[in-house]
């Protein structure tokens, strides 16, 4: 991968803190409630990894091709793309969770979605991206979704347009008009990308729906145990997280690097394991009872979630590219024969 690529990966990552942070502005300023603007902030999270596999995986046509050279941190025509990368997250989120064709099982994990206004999303995405014209944009963007939708055979096409025109708008035409595009050549490289994105974008979405529903489950404690979670949980991330920032601070190898996400992703799930089995066979700890420490089981879950997130996302700032170009979809199965 060049430097030009990587370059563009951290203009991405500016824009997603930029995005982030606009969202909380708006959360304090009551102006979405708290799960509207936690959708928001996932479905951005969700369009950075797209845009980095886009510029870092090997099996992507934009890895090799060449790019525009942006004129800053602020460069329009990027700016553009990831605007369409988060508007492909909100019609993605719920046209799954609507169409007649999604599996149930799909449609329950997603239910706690159900309550959400698409068009109050919208409005929070729009005031976060900024722009007087921010709304006329994500409109035209859903047409442009829904062409691809209407126009491909199949939903391995659908996703190849959908995921590959974001790039094709910055690289075509940087004067800012949105259907600017490039030929993509159709083929089973570009596909299996395509799905995978999609996979891991739509494993990422659940995953962050079964925290707002352990948060809820929370609620249904007494104060006191509460209070006995949140301690938990407080001192349990600030371990691990200083640890995963102690990895991105120090660690220059990029196979290490890969290497030690793999082993927290086995040492979380071991230790999991265990705790769950110590709940279904009643051996809790002193005073604790199995509301409290479902609660904890759920808490640590989402700490380790947010940590793999840091070490995710540290990876892609550093060395400009996805650290899952050196694991396998699940986080901790090695990509390439012999690698670890």
């Amino acid at each position: 991968m060049n430097s030009l690529n990587s370059q563009y990966i951290r203009i991405g990552s500016g824009f997603l803190d930029e995005y982030l942070r606009r969202i909380e502005e708006i959360e304090r300023k009551h102006e979405a409630s708290q799960l509207e603007a936690r959708i928001a902030g996932a479905l951005g999270r969700n369009a950075f990894y797209t845009w980095s596999v886009l510029f870092s995986d090997k099996q992507s046509p934009f890895v090799h091709l060449k790019l525009p050279v942006p004129t800053g941190d602020k460069f329009r025509p990027a700016i553009m793309a990831f605007t369409y990368f988060v508007s492909v997250e909100l019609e993605e989120v719920f046209d799954t969770y609507n169409s007649p064709f999604t599996q149930q099982s799909l449609k329950d994990a997603l239910a706690p979605l159900k309550g959400v206004s698409k068009e109050k999303i919208s409005e929070i995405v729009t005031k976060a991206i900024g722009g007087d014209d921010a709304g006329r944009y994500l409109r035209s963007c859903e047409a442009l979704i829904s062409d691809a939708r209407a126009s491909a055979k199949r939903v391995q096409q659908e996703l190849v347009k959908k995921y590959f025109w974001g790039i094709q708008i910055m690289i075509k035409d940087t004067s800012g008009e949105l259907l600017g595009r490039i030929p993509v050549t159709p083929g089973d490289a570009t596909e299996e990308l395509a799905v995978s994105i999609f996979q891991q974008n739509s494993l990422r979405l659940i995953s962050w729906v079964n925290d707002q529903q352990a948060d809820a489950e929370q609620h249904c404690l007494s104060w006191e145990e509460q209070e006995q979670v949140r301690n938990y949980a407080s001192a349990t991330e600030q371990g691990e997280l200083a640890q995963a920032r102690d990895l991105i601070a120090n660690c220059k190898s990029k196979y290490q690097f890969a290497k030690t996400h793999s082993v927290y992703v086995k040492d979380w799930e071991k230790t999991r394991k265990s705790m769950e089995n110590s709940l279904r066979e009643d051996r809790l700890p002193p005073g604790i009872s199995a509301n409290v420490y479902r609660a904890i089981i759920n808490a640590t879950d989402a700490v380790m979630k947010r940590k793999l997130e840091l070490v995710t996302e540290g990876f892609q700032r550093k060395f400009g590219e996805s650290i899952y170009n050196f694991l396998g979809p699940d986080g901790k199965t090695k990509k390439v024969f012999g690698l670890f």
